[in-house]
């Protein structure tokens, strides 16, 4: 952030998914949100056709 100056970029962290048990999937490609207000991630379609 201080570096890049970037200061409205939200970054997600220590979140399990991937290669972890429980195994969650973030789709690649699907229309995502996060609120950082609320503290919440939302995947906003579909990740399969």
């Amino acid at each position: 952030m201080d570096e890049l100056g970037l200061r409205d970029l939200p970054i997600m962290y220590n979140m399990n998914f991937g290669h972890t048990e429980p195994m969650m999937i973030i789709p690649y490609g699907a229309l995502a949100e996060i609120d950082c207000n609320n503290m919440r991630f939302s995947i906003l379609e579909s990740g399969v056709l």
